[in-house]
């Protein structure tokens, strides 16, 4: 897990998991047209479709990129070695580029690859010239991966482009660019490119200009912008282009040394042998077999073809939703800001390190605590040591006071994608506390996995009275390599997660016992909800109780206790707040409109006053399964669901009534579209808590007709557009704001093979 994909923010490269990481990434344009440098994850590239086909979290991706102004597809692939293999550390790239019309006019392609290096890096000289380099090979030493070659290696149609300013034969050969950057510095390489290539292109008009006698000419259309073919001293980042026709396919090794028979030096005479082990036809073989391999495996862990109601059209989404939420997992490491008051200077927290999913690689490519915590929910159906590996990084944020930041904006890179106003993390603000989810869903895994271990064991006899039942469930669980895992798991996150529900209950408590509020509230917004601007009361009041947060609290308080019972401390206290918060639930209850809801004022002695407003927030209490299956307060719940006046919409559940005076009224973030975390959360507690009681038959009608909608108003987008959406419309089912938006909408795999 060393190198992976881990640069979410552009659209393809490589990274390490390390404090200062060597990072290699891919840049295009067309050859004539350097101003069309695509690089990182933004909508004004206009790219068709973009994002991960393949992805298994590990040792194998496949990338693709549709780009209508190239008239080209880009496909880009990785695949490392197995950390048992002799090149365990190695990996290697493959960029194909084809045409997307065969008979459409296609401009010649000039690609770019990169590659940073730590300035701790030592490298062996790389023999240039002014032309140009024949071929690729970067030898170094660099501390976290000792001994090392980057080798490239081109192959494509003879045909290369042409002008009246540059010859053929210089551009057969790579042009290249070697900079001497600073590592704070050396994630913002697309600007200082594009700098350099305008110079080029400037000086290639000059000369141009120069020849034919001409006198102040800014521009000619057939000049390229090439690299200057310089070297800086003590360069640690090297910039590679190539010039050609299309279609052309580039192979990238990166070689570890260390890793080669043992050996820290490999003889030139063998480099070639390793290097082809990992290219050309062998390298084509290795990417067939793990596609298979990923293909095979998604079969096993989502069974699509037995999936209810649903046609194959549902298959190439799927894929995508699961691929593009691993294959947008990212790894950051450095200083972040924390808000210390109004006119105060925010103060710089230490540099810490997180390994994270992300919403969306164009808008949001940095980690957010809600968000994570339904997404990995669809991660553990994958991979459960990944998600393991993704909470133990999050919860190794906590503060000592138990506090997480519900944003992480970790270093300069982050930090450039994010408003200035928005960057400083408040430290009395929560967000909810959705990891809960997901360390629900372990638990339920955990022990599903050992009563099916119980029934299979033949470590006991049927007679056994040596052994007690809890020495017996302690002996499976160390004689399953998985379970095990689990176990230690369960027992290292435990203290920092009672430390932060701890938190929670002292710091975000309201002013009547068990009940909570908010911390961070405007008249318009209450960001520390993850339901930015939900109407809630027109006047923020320390007088009010929210729902929600209570439906949050009572929810994780028994999921902890299922923890610590697990691990074997007692879950007694942790069950009580979770009761007491349920029972207090009952204050929320609006009795003259049937529904639970938000208290305005806490304070009146006899008839407490309740928000008017109805939405996801009123749907709390049944989405996490906090009302009884056999209460009467369901079927007013689902009256208000099944209500095309209020949230039923055939494309899913609206987020506001439909008869709110706030639908769709200002920012219309979460007044009125669809939400894929909210209708699968729904969707997942129907199945899970109310498929057996007075009104199962009413939990199956509204399970199926919302199903249905929801996965085949996702497909229809999908087809449409090649994205899921950050949301979609309550009335026309389009998908709107961020795509590929491939954090939560992906949740819609778990609901097609109905894993809650």
């Amino acid at each position: 897990m060393f190198w992976g994909s881990y640069r979410p923010g552009i659209y393809f490269g490589m990274k390490t998991r390390a404090e200062t990481p060597i990072m290699t990434g891919l840049m295009w344009s067309t050859a004539y047209n350097f101003k069309t440098l695509r690089h990182n994850c933004r909508h004004e590239d206009h790219l068709k479709k973009y994002g991960w086909v393949m992805h298994n979290g590990k040792d194998f991706g496949r990338h693709e990129m549709i780009d209508p102004q190239l008239n080209g597809k880009i496909t880009a692939q990785f695949v490392k070695e197995s950390p048992d293999h002799e090149f365990k550390g190695s990996w290697a790239n493959r960029i194909r580029v084809q045409k997307l019309e065969k008979s459409a006019q296609t401009e010649s392609l000039s690609l770019f690859y990169y590659a940073v290096f730590p300035e701790a890096c030592e490298f062996q000289k790389i023999a240039t010239k002014k032309k140009g380099i024949e071929s690729v090979k970067i030898t170094g030493n660099c501390p976290d991966v000792g001994d090392f070659t980057l080798w490239m290696s081109q192959e494509g149609e003879a045909g290369l482009p042409t002008s009246e300013t540059q010859k053929a034969s210089q551009l057969k050969n790579y042009q290249f660019l070697g900079m001497n950057v600073p590592d704070t510095e050396s994630w913002n390489l697309q600007g200082k490119i594009e700098q350099t290539l305008l110079l080029s292109y400037q000086n290639e008009v000059l000369k141009h200009a120069k020849r034919k006698g001409e006198k102040g000419s800014n521009s000619h259309p057939q000049t390229i912008a090439t690299l200057p073919n310089t070297m800086e001293k003590n360069s640690n980042v090297f910039v590679f282009q190539k010039l050609s026709n299309l279609p052309m396919t580039m192979d990238i090794v990166f070689l570890q040394h260390q890793g080669a028979a043992g050996a820290a030096e490999i003889q030139a005479n063998h480099l070639s042998v390793y290097l082809n082990q990992l290219s050309g036809s062998s390298l084509t073989e290795r990417l067939r077999e793990r596609a298979e391999d990923f293909e095979i495996e998604f079969d096993k862990k989502f069974h699509l073809k037995e999936a209810q109601g649903f046609d194959n059209r549902v298959e190439p989404m799927a894929r995508s939703a699961l691929s593009n939420m691993i294959g947008g997992m990212g790894y950051w490491h450095g200083e972040s800001l924390i808000f210390e008051g109004r006119g105060k200077e925010a103060t710089v927290r230490p540099a810490q390190s997180l390994f994270s999913c992300v919403p969306s690689r164009p808008f949001f490519p940095r980690g957010f605590l809600w968000d994570e915590g339904f997404h990995q929910l669809l991660v553990s159906e994958w991979e459960p040591e990944l998600t393991m590996d993704v909470l133990r990084h999050w919860l190794n944020l906590m503060e000592n006071t138990g506090w997480l930041p519900r944003e992480q904006i970790l270093g300069e890179e982050a930090r450039s994608r994010v408003p200035v106003e928005f960057q400083p993390q408040h430290r009395d603000h929560a967000n909810p506390p959705a990891f809960f989810l997901t360390f629900d869903k372990l638990v339920r895994k955990f022990e599903k996995k050992i009563l099916k271990a119980e029934r299979n064991s033949l470590v006991f006899s049927d007679g056994d009275n040596v052994h007690s039942s809890e020495e017996k469930r302690q002996i499976l669980i160390r004689s399953d390599a998985e379970l095990n895992q689990m176990f230690m798991f369960f027992q290292d996150i435990y203290p920092r997660l009672s430390h932060w529900y701890a938190w929670f209950l002292s710091s975000q408590a309201g002013i009547r016992e068990h009940t909570y509020r908010w911390r961070g509230r405007t008249k318009d917004h209450t960001l520390s909800s993850g339901l930015d601007d939900f109407p809630r009361s027109v006047n923020p009041s320390l007088n009010e109780l929210h729902v929600d947060l209570s439906s949050w609290l009572a929810f994780s308080g028994s999921v902890l206790g299922n923890i610590a019972e697990i691990i074997g401390e007692n879950p007694s206290t942790f069950r009580q707040y979770s009761g007491k918060i349920s029972k207090a639930l009952d204050l929320f209850w609006d009795d003259n409109r049937g529904i639970y809801s938000d208290i305005v004022n806490a304070t009146a002695t006899n008839v407490l006053e309740y928000s008017q407003h109805v939405g996801y927030v009123n749907l709390f209490p049944l989405m996490l399964g906090l009302i009884p299956n056999d209460s009467p307060r369901l079927l007013s719940t689902f009256k208000y669901i099944e209500d095309p006046n209020h949230l039923w919409s055939r494309h899913g559940i609206r987020s506001l009534s439909k008869s709110d005076p706030f639908y769709q009224q200002g920012e219309n973030y979460w007044r009125g579209p669809i939400w894929i975390n909210m209708n699968y959360l729904l969707l997942s507690s129907l199945k899970r808590d109310y498929f057996s009681g007075p009104y199962e038959k009413d939990a199956r009608r509204v399970y199926d007709l919302l199903r249905s909608g929801l996965v085949n108003n996702l497909v229809d987008e999908f087809q449409r557009t090649g994205f899921l959406w950050e949301q979609y419309h309550e009335e026309t089912g389009r998908g709107s704001r961020s795509h590929p938006f491939t954090g939560w909408s992906a949740l819609v795999l778990a609901i097609i093979s109905e894993l809650c």
